[in-house]
């Protein structure tokens, strides 16, 4: 979890710029409690085949 991709706040770019994995975290909820950081590891996600969007 390295936050390779670029700073947006909403989708629309994310096939050209990539998105931050950091975007899959909470930092209100999965904190570790020994060292107060967010956890950025084993996260669980659902991944669903999405339709294609037209480029118009």
């Amino acid at each position: 979890a390295h936050s390779w991709g670029g700073v947006s706040l909403t989708d629309e770019k994310v096939r050209d710029i990539g998105t931050p994995t950091s975007r899959l975290t909470s930092a209100r909820e999965a904190i570790d409690p020994i060292n107060g950081m967010v956890v950025s590891s084993a996260i669980p996600v659902e991944v669903q085949l999405a339709k294609e969007l037209s480029s118009n």
